[in-house]
């Protein structure tokens, strides 16, 4: 006797392929993070505690959840895609997760830039696979240049023994090295030349010899 049983309904769900232009953003963000100056020392200096590492990947996490929702599922094409997300909503994010995850209030102007080349980079997606593939390859180089450096200026300042100044210093040596990536080294203005004077006293004033 033939046993004629119905369909099973256990079937696993199908698994939908990660969308190619999330996972290079993905993948630029990261690139971006790790080179923006303030995260990179708020990482060095642990501020978010033993996972500070992690917590850039959980940004990155939360930066392309914002921009997903811009593009239209396969399921779903009759669907619209929801607006691109604004710049000032992407600042905001990037300045309260500082605060939340490393309790750091960044207030040194480099928010908007980094919002920027992360909007441009979404762009750049969006409108040419080719460009933003060279974008995204570009932006890691640069990230990992920047790691090298990063793991230089630990072992300088762990060669340091003294408790206060140590600070200071560790301070200094990583936000030079994050100055050096990205803006032109400043030099210091010279000291003024103490006045000399003679034996009687009398200050010594030396005038411009003629050519």
């Amino acid at each position: 006797m033939t046993s004629i049983l119905p369909p099973s309904s256990t079937t696993p769900p199908a698994v939908t392929a990660p969308n190619a232009s999330l996972i290079l953003f993905a993948r630029g963000v990261i690139a971006i993070l790790t080179t923006w100056p303030v995260l990179r020392i708020a990482i060095s200096e642990h501020w978010g505690g033993p996972e500070s590492l992690q917590k850039r990947t959980w940004i990155a996490s939360e930066i392309v959840d914002l921009f997903e929702a811009s593009i239209t599922s396969p399921s779903h094409n009759t669907t619209p895609a929801s607006q691109t997300p604004d710049v000032d909503d992407l600042e905001d994010l990037l300045l309260q997760a500082m605060v939340d995850e490393f309790e750091c209030e960044v207030d040194d102007g480099s928010v908007p830039k980094v919002a920027k080349e992360m909007m441009d980079l979404w762009k750049a997606i969006k409108e040419s696979g080719e460009l933003a593939k060279e974008t995204v390859r570009t932006l890691e180089a640069r990230a990992s240049k920047v790691k090298e450096t990063r793991i230089q200026a630990q072992r300088v300042a762990a060669n340091d023994d003294d408790d206060d100044d140590d600070d200071d210093d560790e301070m200094d040596v990583d936000e030079e090295s994050e100055a050096e990536d990205d803006v032109p080294t400043l030099q210091p203005p010279k000291p003024p030349k103490e006045p000399e004077v003679d034996q009687d006293g009398f200050t010594v004033v030396k005038g411009k010899s003629r050519g």
